[in-house]
């Protein structure tokens, strides 16, 4: 039974590891959505949202209203930002 605990608390030590490690990473990858959309939209389980390699295009499923949504930055937008 000691064995099995010991296995047990080396499993949850892991895995809380991987967890704070992944919450870092999203945090991160959010505070750079939001400095370049003004949101950070990231996918949950109602909707899907997907950005370009260079984070200049966003597309969003809803299921929940059955939309889906494409954004575009453009130069303007960008230039507002800044």
């Amino acid at each position: 039974m000691a064995e099995f605990h010991l296995w047990l608390n080396n499993y949850l030590d892991g895995y809380e590891q991987w967890r704070d490690a992944y919450i870092n990473d999203l945090d991160i990858y959010r505070s750079a959505l939001i400095e370049q959309w003004g949101r950070g939209d990231v996918s949950d389980k109602n909707k899907y949202v997907e950005y370009s390699d260079d984070n200049q295009v966003k597309k969003v499923i809803d299921y929940d209203n059955n939309t889906v949504t494409i954004s575009v930055l453009t130069d303007e937008i960008i230039n507002e930002k800044k």
